[in-house]
């Protein structure tokens, strides 16, 4: 009789096999179902996530919307630390109502956030808005901007600096031109050239000559408006009617809407608006204009010529003086003179000659900026001729 061999036994062992192969394929199927499962909900959280926002990002126009409209009709006034809003999520939309514009501090700018919700997602957006100027640039020429050899354009904040010098530029001395600007050799821009369009919709060019210095880029924008601030046709054009049949010239003493100052003599000019049909100031004569009480304001239907030596506001601020002009009639600053102050003059030859200083903004239908003359565009003039529009400064998602 055979002894048993245990070790040959082999019964039991397709079940035992069959046994192993089910579990290898329950939990084949158990980790399928549980990595499709985390799949669905990490795509549907995604989904809601992205769903949250769009309704944040949707917010975020609508609010921006909202605060333009409100500019425009007068019922918002962008001052003091915190401005209250009511800017509700529209029908087909959902997001939180924005309530609060919070100044940021030290700037002049302001921050919203806006809240978007997606059946429990929740995105929040915080935005940082500035309000635009009306006036894009330090210096424009609707037809031209020409910077003959080693002319300079700086820019400074006459808050912080009351005598700049080109060390103290801020690299926001901007210039813009619908047809052309010109640079020679030596000019120096320590800002960008910003390049519009005709009216035919022809671009604008850079035409440049030997080796100019330009800072920042050349960019292509749209058409910039020449007059934006309507000196013909507009509301600064109904400001020239009132202020021909009312204004403050007697009380400078100013007789037949003329200013003539001969060799070296002076005038002074106290708040107030004043209708002028010429300026001219000879050989080192000084306009001086005291803005204790308030800004001085010309309203100018013809020229301005101020002769070598001659000075004006010298010791004023920027801020504090401003030409406005309606006529195509040229406003020249000769040789060696100084001006600081606005000189809006959209249909006027604007010329500065060599040796010249102006301080503040220049905005006309030609520049011309002669050898060696410097001009600092005074950037606090940024929030004197503000616009009804804003823009984004920056945004960030606070999830991140």
């Amino acid at each position: 009789m055979k002894a048993n061999r245990p070790y040959h036994n082999e019964k039991g062992i397709a079940l035992i096999t069959s046994l192993l192969f089910m579990a290898i394929v329950s939990i084949l199927g158990t980790t399928a179902y549980l990595t499709a499962s985390n799949e669905m909900t990490i795509s549907s959280n995604y989904r809601l996530a992205k769903k949250a926002f769009y309704d944040a990002e949707a917010g975020v126009n609508y609010t921006l919307a909202g605060i333009e409209a409100a500019l425009a009709d007068g019922s918002l006034n962008l001052t003091g630390d915190s401005v209250s809003v009511n800017y509700a999520a529209p029908s087909g939309f959902s997001f939180d109502t924005v309530t609060t514009l919070t100044r940021v501090s030290g700037t002049s700018n302001y921050q919203f956030q806006v809240t978007g919700n997606a059946a429990g997602g929740r995105c929040t957006l915080e935005v940082v808005i500035a309000r635009d100027s009306v006036l894009q640039f330090g210096v424009f020429g609707d037809e031209e901007v020409d910077m003959k050899s080693n002319a300079s354009v700086y820019s400074y904040d006459s808050r912080t600096t009351a005598n700049p010098t080109p060390d103290d530029s801020t690299h926001e001395a901007d210039v813009g031109s619908n047809e052309k600007v010109v640079v020679h050799n030596g000019t120096n821009i320590d800002g960008n050239v910003g390049l519009g369009a005709q009216e035919d919709g022809t671009d604008a060019v850079l035409d440049s000559t030997g080796t100019p210095t330009i800072y920042g880029s050349t960019q292509d924008l749209s058409r910039v408006d020449p007059d934006p601030m309507g000196a013909v046709g507009g509301s600064l054009a109904a400001d020239f009617i009132t202020y021909s049949a009312s204004n403050d010239n007697a009380s400078a003493g100013i007789a037949g809407d003329i200013i003539s100052l001969g060799n070296g003599e002076s005038l002074t000019l106290e708040a107030g608006n004043y209708y002028l049909t010429d300026i001219t100031l000879h050989n080192g004569a000084t306009l001086q204009i005291d803005a204790g009480l308030g800004p001085v304001n010309i309203y100018l239907t013809g020229g301005l010529e101020a002769k070598n030596g001659s000075s004006v506001n010298i010791t004023g601020l920027p801020t504090e003086f401003t030409i406005f002009s309606n006529s195509t009639d040229k406003i020249v600053l000769k040789h060696g003179g100084t001006f600081k102050g606005t000189i809006y003059a959209p249909y006027a030859e604007i010329e500065m000659k060599n040796g010249s200083d102006a301080y503040g903004l220049l905005w006309g239908k030609t520049i011309d900026i002669k050898n060696s003359g410097e001009f600092y565009f005074d950037t606090a003039l940024k929030e004197k001729w503000l616009a009804n529009t804003v823009s984004v400064v920056s945004w960030k998602d606070t999830r991140y």
